[in-house]
């Protein structure tokens, strides 16, 4: 009686009840199935499929199906997308799938034509937004260490989201009912949205404008996208406010200009254009920024800066950058700082402190040709060994204006005349070995004097490059005080086994002899490092493979020190007579970490493949900070020295 009733409401009585065999079994225990005996329960359940109601019963197992991985863990079918990664989008950080990532006969079944659930190319807005929920139902439960393990996968699962929902009105509104939910990481907490109206979106840029003891939240830009236009669009769909439409800025003393000395803008330039070549090899650009600015100078520059009636502030500045004109106010001395938080902001170099401090140095000494030339010099080698100043930005040092050195303009002091530097107590307890000039390499560049071919160093009483560029004149003192500088800093010269063969690619480090390794590939070798310094705690960025110097800049979020890490990968294990080679380039970068860089440090990480899947990671520290000596082994070097002599 109780049948019949369901029938006449239009219920047929246990039709949930998938006939077919194979489907109970997959809906029962297809959760727990090895990748082989699940491709052949998916099999069997396609061809036992007799009924439109066995159809529907098998396509809603599939759909909840946790698929096995290669590495034995189970990911849902909604996560696997056809390919990932290269010109494709990526994985969201291994949360998405490609299906070469599936056991090969598993693989197969599941790219059927008649399997009822079609994967995707490639990763879609749908997924991204299915992970920002996620993230966001994380963050409500469990958000102890969520932003550093989401800091670089949230601004693509943002952007392929509001991509794809430009141009899907299914996708928007699924975002639109999904943004309840939705957090955002600011001043180390995650926070509501929809709780509060009190958090911002900084597009000001610069802490120094807003006005003091003003109490902000501010949500961390770097989560939101990779660039301030993927940025922008983010925080216009989550709905987040801006800064700038609440706190009202106006410039005072941009107007009341100043007669501007001709040798400060010829500087100026000399500055900017440096910074162009460094931006521009950072990013493997020949160029970076665009024009050179106009340089106005000006008595004051102040900021008039309103929060709503109740903040009110005048806030002085000596410096602003917009618009191609560049203002500076009061002496050097004053303006110094500010141009160059303006200028590390134009070319996004980000927090470099070493960058900022000779920037700083060079600003302040715009004023003095003698002063300037010694701060454009250190900078150069430090950063731009290989720049080529135009001529007309060229600014020697006025022959009134420099001091007696006893010695010619340009010239360095014969080394026989440089008196030694006295040694110095390291924190070991050792003495440092005695360095003269001639004993520490020209620009800083101990690395290019251990590979003869090339003419790198200078011989005592010659011109060089640097010299020559920046008018650098050397007086006794001011080499006297260099040698001490390098005493003081670089307390261990290098020690290693130089070898002077021209012809030995000393990039190739994922291709000894003998090693037959057509598999993995640099990328590979980096990839390990970047998993490594994650599983410390660290924050990895990798670098643009095509720069030099270093293939990682990992931070520790707690202390805010930085490490520069070149990979080099090993197909064997690094014992014995197994060497790995470090290019000028990296040792110059390992060097000016060394010397300059109070809050950041270069390591060599050499990782060895231990087998198919396991590999070992030697961190070492700054080897130049380790090693003592140079050793030259006389069967080598002997055959390069130059016009040998027997006396």
């Amino acid at each position: 009686e109780m049948v019949s009733v369901l029938e006449e409401e239009g219920v047929q009585f246990g039709a949930a009840i998938p006939e077919a065999t194979s489907l109970r079994r997959l809906l029962k225990i297809g959760y727990q199935l090895d990748a082989k005996a699940l491709a052949q329960l998916l099999c069997e359940c396609r061809e036992q499929i007799a009924t439109d109601e066995d159809r529907y019963h098998f396509e809603k197992a599939v759909q909840e199906l946790k698929v096995p991985l290669n590495d034995n863990t189970r990911i849902p079918c909604a996560r696997i997308v056809q390919r990932a990664g290269g010109r494709l989008r990526g994985t969201l950080g291994g949360w998405i799938v490609p299906l070469d990532e599936i056991d090969e006969l598993l693989r197969m079944e599941l790219q059927r034509r008649d399997f009822p659930y079609p994967f995707p190319d490639a990763t879609t807005g749908n997924q991204a937004l299915a992970y920002l929920r996620e993230v966001w139902a994380r963050a409500k439960s469990s958000p102890e260490g969520l932003a550093t393990e989401v800091r670089d996968v949230l601004p693509a699962a943002y952007a392929y989201c509001l991509e794809d929902r430009a141009n899907s009105s299914s996708l928007s509104e699924q975002w639109d009912a999904a943004l309840p939910e939705a957090m955002v990481f600011a001043e180390r907490n995650w926070i509501v949205l929809a709780d509060t109206n009190d958090i911002y979106f900084d597009d000001i840029g610069d802490r120094r404008f807003w006005p003091s003891n003003m109490q902000l939240q501010i949500a961390t830009s770097g989560h939101l996208g990779n660039s301030p236009s993927d940025q922008s669009r983010t925080v216009e769909a989550l709905g987040l406010r801006r800064l700038s439409s609440d706190i009202e800025m106006k410039w005072q003393g941009e107007n009341e200009k100043l007669r501007i000395k001709s040798d400060w803008v010829s500087r100026f330039n000399y500055i900017f254009e440096i910074l162009q070549q460094v931006r521009g090899s950072d990013i493997g650009e020949a160029d970076s920024k665009g024009m050179i600015p106009q340089l106005i100078h000006v008595c004051e520059l102040v900021l008039d800066v309103s929060f709503g009636a109740d903040f009110n502030e005048r806030i002085p500045v000596h410096a602003r950058l917009y618009n191609d004109v560049f203002t500076v106010a009061g002496s050097p001395v004053q303006f110094s700082a500010d141009a160059a938080k303006e200028l590390l902001s134009h070319f996004s170099f980000g927090q470099r402190a070493g960058l900022a401090a000779d920037l700083t140095g060079m600003l302040g000494a715009i004023d003095s040709p003698s002063d300037f030339s010694l701060a454009a010099d250190k900078f150069c080698r430090a950063f731009a060994p290989d720049f080529q100043l135009p001529p007309e930005s060229q600014n020697g040092v006025d022959d009134d204006e420099v001091p007696d050195s006893g010695y010619e303009q340009g010239k360095l002091p014969d080394a026989a005349e440089t008196p030694l530097v006295e040694q110095k107590q390291t924190s070991m307890g050792e003495s440092a070995p005695q360095v003269s000039r001639s004993d520490v390499a020209e620009d800083e560049k101990p690395d290019m004097q251990a590979v003869p071919g090339q003419d790198v160093s200078e011989k005592p009483g010659t011109t060089t490059d640097n010299e020559s560029k920046s008018g650098h004149s050397y007086t006794k003192d001011r080499a006297l005080a260099e040698q001490n500088i390098h005493a003081r800093n670089l307390k261990n010269s290098l020690k290693g086994e130089i070898t002077p063969i021209d012809n030995i690619d000393v990039n190739n480090f994922t291709r000894e002899a003998g090693v037959s390794d057509s598999n993995l590939g640099d990328e590979e070798y980096r990839h390990i490092a970047e998993q490594y310094e994650k599983k410390f705690g660290r924050e990895p960025m990798l670098g643009d493979p095509r720069q030099t110097g270093w293939d990682i800049r990992s931070v520790d979020p707690k202390t805010g020190d930085v490490r520069f890490i070149e990979v080099k990968g090993k197909g064997r294990p690094w014992t014995n007579n197994e060497v790995v080679e470090l290019s000028r380039p990296q040792i110059r970068k390992a060097f000016e970490v060394a010397v300059e860089q109070a809050d950041e440090s270069w390591y060599l990480y050499v990782v060895e493949k231990i087998d198919q899947d396991r590999y070992q990671v030697l961190p070492i520290e700054n080897p130049v900070q380790i090693a003592k000596h140079w050793i030259l082994p006389g069967e080598s070097w002997r055959m390069v020295a130059e016009e040998p002599k027997v006396l």
